[in-house]
């Protein structure tokens, strides 16, 4: 069996997080970073990008902020060839894009029924653009290093 400090080692790995500018994806970023990974924050909101790059930095860390809509497949390959330029490769994506939106959240104080038919619409509209960001940076690695790591939040 693999070690598993050796098969979990993000070690100067470059790996690209979707959704680096919410919450969940922005915790996988800054931890990634943290244990040596150099991160590409994708996130639509430009500035909300930049800090999480420029937090990752000051602790440390190597960020490039690459702002990006998952759902335009000209941007997801605008962003690889920005990491490719800075990095020279990809070795893994997290997709961690999509799915909180307010209208499609659950409380406690309220139930599935509650939840606004057209939210539930905009987070399955995200679905098939996870598929787009695996092929737009996952190919780069691919038939040579069967390898690259993908996660999806």
């Amino acid at each position: 069996m693999p070690n598993p400090q050796q098969l979990f080692d993000v070690r100067d790995k470059v790996i690209i997080v979707t959704g680096g500018t919410g919450v969940l994806g922005g915790a996988m970023a800054r931890g990634l970073a943290a244990a040596g990974a150099r991160v590409g924050i994708l996130g639509r909101r430009v500035q909300r990008a930049q800090e999480v790059a420029q937090a990752i930095v000051q602790e440390g860390g190597q960020a490039l902020a690459t702002p990006a809509d998952v759902l335009v497949q000209e941007q997801l390959e605008q962003v690889r060839d920005a990491v490719l330029a800075r990095w020279g490769r990809i070795d893994g994506l997290v997709n961690a894009a999509g799915g909180n939106l307010p209208g499609a959240t659950l409380s406690p104080d309220r139930t599935v029924f509650d939840l606004s038919q057209e939210a539930l619409r905009a987070v399955a509209q995200v679905a098939p653009a996870l598929f787009r960001a695996i092929y737009a940076f996952a190919r780069e690695r691919y038939p040579e290093d069967r390898a690259t790591y993908h996660v999806s939040a």
